[in-house]
């Protein structure tokens, strides 16, 4: 029976014939030249009367792309549409500006501050809870003025400026010893003139604004010095406030290289300049970009110096991997091919690290390119019903937490644990007349969550087509959901708060249980079950 369901699949594929994809893209009213549209590896650009088409579109559900990911004046989204077998498709789409930022800064006297870096943060759920990461970096020219372009509007941020720090600095400063001699140091600041997050006030941008006079004047403090000494040799050591993040983001983003310098054979450093506060101190061995060696030990200076700190880089750890399916395998033999890669969440040099071929259930190799740190794991080829039941570490679970590797005991494994029995939603969204919603949004959440972290990680966002179909992106794990229809997309990356608001408005959602390998149906309106 499953042969002949197949076969009848095959050669109604092979009846459909590609059709072709042709619109007009609009932003604040006004027809975009030059905009990239994009399904699959066909691609084209709007001409001057914001025109666009498409041929040879396979027939069925894809994916259009519109925009570019970087330095675009107009927001990157995503809609679904599907394709007529051997026919065109109208699809006009409709862009969002992308927001301005400007400001300047100033020192303590009140006079132009040169040479600073100003950070864009967004805040995301990076495995335990809510982290900002970077999202762009600009720098303060001779008047101390700085500008961001291209931001996507509608996500909260924080802007922070410090001081530009040498990539290489002197190992060992000739501040005075008394901290009573010394000159105060600048503070990295947050908008508006507070030290910390806790006073930051989020910006918020709405689609082609150009929020301007967004002005910082930089705080100063006293100074304090770490002494410490690095074991091993070709030792470089970094330092940075704890709260200013180096790593990349569960979305990307762009990252930075903290203030570094290179010891003597003796492996000491003297580090200066460094305000009250919480600090990262890294060492780490050989090239940066590839480290032998690693190790992070947390700095505290409140009222003195921080004086014979010892930490000693340790090399990369080899964690065993374990692969197995939820359960007894499948029935029919399953040609799975899944990659698994490591992402440092706390620094940007040498923090990938994968699974190099391709794996199927069960199996077990090792991993050896991880050092003591903080990891984001992400999966990759999870088709047809498979996915991602429970990860442990030892004995605890980290589906929804950091994996961070050489916190259990010697020869702890990393079990991934695989389910073949994906459910999935297939849902229609229908206004009140009973009129298709195109290109309505659709969530999909856990009923059971423990954090709202988890509940970031887990939850499956999608967008319908132009006839207001909606099919789930990937295998769900069979359970009680929440799915809630929306006619508004939401921002990508989704940030921190829209977790949050989406968490609120499960009253409004369709509960719906899926059973194993089973496929729920639903007629939905917009914002309610």
């Amino acid at each position: 029976m499953r042969l002949a369901t197949l076969l009848l699949a095959i050669a109604l594929q092979a009846q459909e014939k590609p059709g072709s994809l042709e619109g007009t893209l609009t932003a604040g009213g006004e027809p975009r030249a030059g905009v990239r549209v994009a399904v699959g590896r066909l691609e084209t650009k709007s001409d001057v009367a914001g025109s666009y088409s498409l041929r040879d579109v396979p027939a069925g559900r894809q994916s259009v792309i519109i925009g570019e990911p970087f330095r675009s004046p107009v927001v990157r989204m995503s809609r679904v549409v599907t394709i007529p077998s051997g026919q065109t498709l109208k699809a006009d789409f409709v862009l969002g500006l992308t927001a301005s930022i400007s400001g300047t800064v100033l020192d303590e006297f009140d006079e132009p501050a040169t040479g600073m870096s100003v950070v864009l943060l967004g805040r995301e759920y990076g495995g335990s809870g809510p982290v900002y990461f970077r999202r762009n970096v600009a720098h303060t020219d001779d008047q101390g003025r700085y500008r961001f372009d291209y931001v996507l509007p509608e996500i909260p941020y924080l802007i922070l400026v410090m001081p530009i720090q040498a990539f290489r600095g002197a190992a060992k400063s000739d501040a005075p010893t008394d901290p009573r001699l010394r000159r105060h140091a600048t503070v990295s600041t947050f908008y508006p003139n507070v030290a910390d997050y806790n006073g930051a006030m989020p910006l918020i941008l709405r689609p082609g604004e150009s929020r301007e006079a967004i002005n910082i004047r930089m705080l100063r403090a006293s100074s304090y010095c770490v002494e410490a000494q690095a074991g091993g040799s070709n030792v470089s050591v970094q330092i940075h406030g704890a709260h200013i993040p180096y790593g990349m983001g569960p979305n990307g983003g762009t990252t930075g290289l903290p203030r570094t310098v290179q010891p003597g054979p003796d492996g000491k450093v003297r580090l200066c300049d460094l305000t009250p506060g919480e600090y990262v101190l890294t060492a780490f061995e050989g090239d940066i970009n590839q480290p032998l060696s690693l190790a992070t030990i947390p700095v505290h200076l409140f009222d003195r110096d921080a004086l014979n700190v010892m930490f000693q880089p340790l090399p990369r750890f080899r964690v065993p991997l374990e692969l197995s399916w939820a359960g007894d395998p499948p029935a029919t033999p399953v040609d799975a091919k899944l990659r698994i890669s490591f992402s440092s969440m706390t620094r940007s040099f040498g923090s990938f690290a994968n699974i190099a071929n391709p794996i199927t259930p069960p199996a077990q190799l090792e991993i050896s390119d991880l050092f003591k740190d903080s990891y984001n794991i992400r999966f990759f080829g999870m088709s047809g019903r498979l996915y991602i039941k429970e990860v442990f570490y030892g004995n605890d679970n980290i589906t929804y937490a950091p994996f961070r590797p050489g916190t259990k005991h010697d020869g702890a494994t990393l079990r991934v644990v695989v389910g073949h029995d994906g459910a999935q939603i297939k849902a229609r969204m229908r206004d009140r007349n009973g009129k298709p919603v195109p290109g309505a949004t659709f969530v999909v959440m856990p009923a059971l969550f423990a954090s709202e972290s988890e509940l970031a990680s887990a939850l499956q966002t999608g967008l319908a087509d132009q006839n207001g179909n909606y099919e789930s992106t990937r295998a769900l794990q069979p359970g009680k959901y929440y799915v809630l229809a929306l006619t508004q997309p939401l921002p990508e990356p989704l940030p921190a708060d829209q977790v949050i608001r989406l968490m609120n408005l499960r009253t409004h959602a369709r509960e719906v249980t899926l059973e194993p390998g089973g496929t729920a149906e639903l007629d939905l309106e917009p914002g309610s079950p």
